[in-house]
């Protein structure tokens, strides 16, 4: 899809659909088993008309598994990962809302926009 959508031509000469677009794809959780929001995959694609940096890779610090039913996930307990980053997933939405000129609005549990996006 990203293929085509750069083969479209969009706007001035040299732009397409998708340097003037904003495409996000995730899940709604990382572990499905534990129904926790930790260390969750996300793609943002596009440079939301010049506004997102795309061709990156930002990983906002390990995250370590939540409980569970009691009990945490075995295999993320043995990793001994870190503290979990504190950045919620709604910063990334507030951030990719702003392509499209909605700014000063908050969004679920957001704290702010991630300028490195």
């Amino acid at each position: 899809m990203l293929t085509k959508m750069k083969a479209i031509p969009d706007g001035p000469p040299g732009s397409n659909l998708l340097t003037n677009s904003a495409i996000f794809i995730s899940s709604d959780v990382s572990d499905g088993d534990a129904h926790n929001h930790n260390d969750m995959p996300v793609v943002l694609a596009g440079h939301g008309g010049g506004m997102l940096k795309p061709g990156q890779h930002v990983r906002y610090g390990e995250t370590r598994f939540r409980w569970a039913r009691g009990k945490p996930s075995l295999c993320r307990a043995e990793r001994g990962t870190n503290l979990s980053s504190g950045i919620p997933v709604s910063n990334l939405l507030l951030t990719t809302l702003a392509t499209v000129g909605v700014t000063g609005v908050t969004l679920g549990d957001s704290t702010g926009m991630l300028p490195e996006v």
